[in-house]
């Protein structure tokens, strides 16, 4: 009888562990649905804003600086760009072309961005543009990205990559296809891709699997 009430008194312990086994594995998976839907959501959600740096050899001149977005991820439009400062050498003179002294203009379907990259397509159709131009009567001080030649520079020169200060000292590089124009700050956190979030999601999901089979 004792042995009979010791057996009992096991059988109750391990159907005790067993019971607090399924209501961790309860647990886990409410703490894990929020967590995979989270998870899954974050490519709609607000992205943090994304630094560009540009450093670029256009004709004899050169352009350096920063190009920054709030973070969306696919094609861009005038909306997408918050801040620049892009330090324009035309040879002759130097001039920073910035937030405070300058514009954005838009006409182009053609630029876009990676969590790494701002592309251009060069090869874009019809009237496609988008330039950076000093707050002037004269508009003077250009960094100009066109598709359709002749937009920035003669029609002769085809589609490219336009600077040039005060009128002056214009520089040119004939570019086709789509190209890299900035790349990714080293200040700026990097970017998940969707793939590297669904790979989380599901980690989060495999686990809490394992748990509830325990």
């Amino acid at each position: 009888m004792v042995h009979s009430n010791g057996m009992m008194t096991r059988l109750h312990r391990i159907g005790r562990g067993n019971s607090g086994r399924r209501i961790t594995a309860r647990i886990t998976y409410r703490l894990a649905l929020p967590s995979l839907f989270l998870l899954g959501s974050a490519p709609f959600c607000g992205a943090a804003d994304i630094t560009y740096d540009v450093s670029q050899t256009i004709g004899a001149g050169n352009v350096t600086g920063f190009i920054e977005t709030d973070g969306t991820i696919g094609a861009l439009g005038g909306v997408n760009i918050i801040n620049w400062s892009l330090l324009i050498n035309n040879t002759i003179t130097t001039f920073d072309l910035n937030s405070s002294n300058s514009f954005f203009i838009d006409r182009s379907p053609d630029l876009s961005a990676t969590a790494t990259q701002l592309l251009y397509d060069f090869s874009g159709s019809g009237l496609s543009f988008f330039y950076f131009v000093e707050n002037s009567t004269t508009e003077s001080t250009v960094l100009c990205y066109e598709s359709a030649p002749g937009t920035c520079a003669t029609a002769s020169d085809g589609s490219g990559e336009v600077l040039y200060i005060g009128n002056a000292g214009l520089q040119f590089a004939s570019l086709s296809g789509t190209q890299v124009i900035a790349a990714l700050s080293a200040t700026t956190p990097g970017v998940p891709e969707p793939s590297t979030l669904a790979l989380l999601g599901a980690g989060v999901a495999v686990l809490a699997f394992r748990k509830s089979r325990k």
